[in-house]
């Protein structure tokens, strides 16, 4: 039997904010899968990018001045 497809499939995530010089790129390349019934943790120290993350999966990035450069 194969495995149900994910509910939620994220490839090569990349997420980037203005700065004064520039585009900065604060998320990349992340990939993840979240099947039914499984329960995803971000687990990372302050600034790592956990909630960019999770505003870029919500497509709340714009929102935030960001754009979301791949994935």
């Amino acid at each position: 039997m194969s495995e149900p497809a994910p509910l939620l499939r994220v490839r090569g995530l990349a997420v980037e904010y203005p700065t004064d010089t520039g585009w900065t790129r604060v998320v990349d390349d992340l990939s993840l899968d979240l099947r039914q019934s499984e329960i995803l943790g971000l687990v990372g120290e302050s600034g790592s990018g956990k909630s960019v993350t999770s505003l870029a999966i919500a497509g709340l990035t714009r929102a935030r001045g960001g754009r979301v450069a791949a994935g």
